[in-house]
């Protein structure tokens, strides 16, 4: 039983810290998404997919190496651009002003 009340303690715990971070994040114009790996489309990478609109997400810019990780939860601000030819025609095309994982 005791065992049972700490797991239970430390996971009220663990969320109430992600929530924390996620006010703050939210407050600094952040907005989390998923890393999600469109290879199999012609002319795509690693895109992202923002959690609560699924809107996909193409970066201007190739992702760096330690964002491209299928499954990755990251918190991203972002502006959108104008797209010059793009080859991948999934997503809407956008230049990362910050990003972090989750």
């Amino acid at each position: 039983m005791r065992k049972q009340t700490a797991t239970t303690k430390a996971e009220k715990e663990k969320a109430a810290l992600f929530d924390s971070k996620a006010e703050r994040m939210k407050e600094l114009g952040l907005v989390m998404g998923t890393i999600k790996d469109f290879s199999n489309e012609q002319g795509c990478g690693f895109l992202i997919v923002l959690k609560e609109t699924e809107q996909v997400l193409q970066p201007f810019k190739p992702l760096d190496l330690a964002f491209q990780k299928e499954g990755l939860i990251i918190w991203i601000k972002y502006r959108p651009v104008r797209p010059i030819a793009p080859t991948c025609k999934k997503g809407i095309p956008i230049d990362i002003e910050k990003i972090e994982e989750a």
